[in-house]
């Protein structure tokens, strides 16, 4: 059994982790560059490459220390912000969040005994964006963190959002109190599994990005109770897979839109879709149901990142581009809402042995790493809930690990 690793190990902000002035170091590199580009910092580096007289260099001594304390100030509050936002984000924290917590389901994950998921896991996180909770402070505030963990270079467009009319899910009538959920991912270890039936035996089933169905109705079922998406994962979708019959996001009845807000470009999308601009409904079914449309609020998913999938990569220059994929943000989106989760077409150790997508059924392709996910870190989550009996892992063979 691999142990799933306690937060303040393999958290790189820590002060434990790391000497104070490396942490600094990534503090600054990580979420505050701006912070490095005040004036007062360039100006007194440039002022004493100049000869000057005695008067002047005691005026301007006098005015470096003014400078270095505004700066100095101005490095402890972004350090203040940066802890605070990490630790437990002011939004993010039992808020009147809205969703749904089970509470009579003896077999829940929320009753795992295993202590290090007990610590990084808060089942009463706030899921969702909506106007009625931001204003220009909070806007201020996500602006330090770059999308989709905050609004940095972002305009003002939240203020569309309508409030949810209800949880994302509810138990069902006459069961047990449990809320079961499958996540389907697209990998290519689904195909030729017979896994369908099983998939939509479960109360709610959640599926991402390029969700093609018509086909393999016998390996990844029939039914979609959520998907999960941003502007970019649902239209490349389509280009690429129209010729599987993607043709838009699912349209069951009764299904919930999960948006990722990833970018600018989201917002835009998101407030052409709320004004009834064509381009985006297309997607969705018509007429379009605002109330069953959710956003993912930027506290959630800098949480799900920074105590469940931080990489190596945001110690690096590329830290910026990082984030989980979609089908990481989901499967951890149903670790909040459900009490079982069975997760299929994930990746795993033997991810070699599979085609990269499902629907590529004739032919081997290889998975790609790219700079942007860190796949392996995903991975060895799944093995790691798996094995502490967080989820169920599947695997090709109709079982699960």
């Amino acid at each position: 059994m691999v142990e799933y690793q306690p937060l303040t190990t393999r958290h790189p902000f820590s002060i434990k982790n790391s000497s104070i002035s490396s942490s600094f170091q990534i503090l600054f590199h990580l979420h505050f560059p701006q912070c490095w580009q005040q004036p007062s910092f360039f100006f007194i580096v440039q002022i004493f490459q100049h000869p000057m007289s005695i008067s002047t260099c005691l005026f301007v001594c006098f005015s470096q220390q003014i400078l270095l304390f505004i700066f100095r100030s101005y490095y402890l509050f972004c350090a203040v912000l940066f802890v605070f936002s990490v630790t437990k984000p002011r939004s993010l924290i039992i808020k009147s969040a809205l969703l749904f917590t089970p509470q009579t389901c003896a077999r829940s994950l929320r009753h795992s005994k295993d202590e290090t998921f007990r610590k990084d896991f808060l089942p009463n996180s706030r899921l969702f964006l909506q106007k009625d909770d931001l204003n220009m402070s909070e806007w201020n505030r996500l602006s330090h963190f770059t999308g989709p963990f905050g609004f940095m270079q972002n305009e003002y467009k939240v203020k569309l959002i309508p409030k949810p009319k209800e949880p994302l899910l509810h138990p069902k009538a006459g069961g047990d109190g449990c809320v079961t959920c499958a996540v389907v991912g697209t990998g290519g270890i689904l195909y030729g599994s017979k896994m369908g039936e099983e998939i939509d035996a479960h109360d709610y089933v959640f599926r991402m990005n390029g969700a093609v169905i018509k086909g393999f109705e016998e390996d990844v079922g029939r039914r979609t109770s959520v998907y999960v998406h941003t502007s970019y994962a649902i239209v490349y979708s389509v280009k690429k897979l129209a010729q599987h019959g993607f043709t838009s996001a699912p349209h069951d009845e009764g299904i919930k839109y999960v948006m990722i807000p990833e970018g600018m470009r989201d917002h835009y999308w998101i407030e052409a879709l709320l004004k009834g601009n064509r381009v985006p409904q297309k997607y969705y079914p018509t007429p379009f149901n605002q109330s069953n449309f959710y956003v993912l609020h930027p506290d959630f998913l800098r949480y799900l990142r920074n105590r469940f999938i931080m990489s190596e990569t945001l110690k690096t220059k590329h830290w910026w581009l990082f984030r989980p994929t979609n089908g990481a943000f989901t499967l951890l989106l149903a670790l909040h809402t459900c009490d079982t989760v069975d997760a299929y077409g994930f990746m795993t150790n033997d991810y070699a042995k599979y085609s990269n997508y499902y629907v590529e059924k004739f032919q081997k392709t290889n998975v790609i790493f790219y700079i942007n996910h860190d796949l392996n870190v995903e991975k060895d989550l799944w093995h790691r809930l798996h094995d502490s009996k967080i989820i169920k892992l599947a695997k090709s063979n109709g079982v699960m690990y």
